[in-house]
């Protein structure tokens, strides 16, 4: 009998410059494989634990921006993914495990400094459907998410945002919490030096799906089939997220 063959991996393309489904829910298809997420705006304390607060999700046409209640308005690019006050940051709702491979994070001037998209991604699993309303509010972002930070091209060409190859239907997307650049400059005799604060429009995002794990049963059949021996399966277990 021949086995049956686990489900491929399909790396698939999220443009979000697209109209998608409403309510921040957006699919894309590659063959016969959909995947769905839904996109949320939130902002972090800079210091701390990193205390998280709602912030609007905004689409502009170089991609989602976030404005907060301290972004004035949105005036001077603030309208963007940035770390001026708090850190910005976008939560996507994978219906399934994803690695996270790269992205399109168009880098903008903030308050008139140099434009700089440095960005930190974050990473976790939860059991939650993916389109449920999730309540961040006043959680830890350190109790939540596991992440690192990525260095910026301070332009618009793709980023890779996954440099440990990580697996999860939970991702975020911001501004770095540790990445506040600054500048030194002479005014006059004077040395003095500006913070460049990161900011950035997330327009798209290339995705890579998991490899099926076959059932038990197929396990079987491919170890007989194929003549393997005392063949050990390990699976890395991972803490899961539990939000309102």
């Amino acid at each position: 009998m021949m086995a049956a063959t686990p489900a491929m991996a399909e790396t698939v393309v999220f443009n979000f410059l697209t109209a998608g489904q409403g309510g921040g829910k957006y699919s894309a298809t590659v063959g016969d494989t959909t995947v769905n997420v839904r996109v949320s705006a939130w902002t972090a304390a800079l210091t701390g634990n990193h205390k998280i607060s709602s912030a609007s999700l905004q689409k502009y046409d170089k991609g989602f921006g976030i404005i907060t209640s301290t972004d004035n308005g949105g005036r001077d690019n603030l309208h963007t993914i940035d770390n001026n006050k708090s850190a910005d940051f976008i939560l996507l709702q994978f219906d399934q495990a994803v690695r996270l491979d790269t992205g399109v994070l168009n880098a903008f001037s903030v308050l008139g400094g140099p434009a700089d998209n440095d960005a930190y991604v974050g990473f976790a699993n939860t059991d939650k459907a993916w389109n449920q309303n999730y309540n961040l509010s006043g959680f830890s972002y350190d109790a939540l998410f596991d992440g690192y930070s990525v260095k910026g091209t301070g332009s618009s060409a793709p980023m890779a945002l996954n440099p440990t190859g990580e697996f999860a239907n939970l991702w975020v997307v911001g501004a770095d919490f540790f990445g506040i650049d600054s500048i030194t400059y002479k005014d006059g005799r004077k040395t003095k030096t500006k913070d460049v604060y990161d900011g950035f429009k997330l327009s798209s995002l290339v995705v890579t799906t998991q490899t099926a794990v076959p059932e038990p049963a197929t396990w079987a059949m491919m170890i007989a089939g194929f003549g393997l021996v005392g063949a050990g399966l390990r699976r890395r277990s991972r803490s899961r997220v539990a939000v309102a």
